[in-house]
């Protein structure tokens, strides 16, 4: 793929836009060996939606960096919940991001 504009955004998300107008998006959880949603990869993701979508690509491919593509959520944050609001923002977080995702002006795939 030839890269057009090449974008570095935080630790375990970067995407690219090619010449075709596609944006690529590669989750690559730094320091892990698989990729999991934690809370700063949640943010991280939800901030890359948002850049990519202000970009104005033709459609989004997610792909992954590690053999695996998702592994699910970082069950090691179950262990920093301090209360039950705790808890609910981290799933609140999750849902509100895959909206976001959802929400991206693409042409449905048929």
């Amino acid at each position: 793929m030839e890269r057009v504009d090449a974008k570095v955004l935080a630790k375990h998300w970067r995407w690219e836009k090619d010449k075709d107008g596609l944006a690529w998006l590669t989750f690559d959880k730094q320091g892990e060996s698989a990729n999991t949603f934690s809370k700063e990869a949640l943010n991280e993701l939800a901030s890359s939606l948002t850049e990519i979508k202000n970009s104005s690509p033709k459609g989004l491919v997610i792909r992954s960096a590690k053999d695996g593509f998702i592994a699910g959520a970082d069950v090691a944050e179950f262990t920093r919940f301090k209360s039950p609001e705790d808890m609910m923002a981290f799933v609140k977080l999750g849902w509100d991001t895959f909206q976001r995702l959802a929400d991206l002006p693409f042409p449905p795939r048929r």
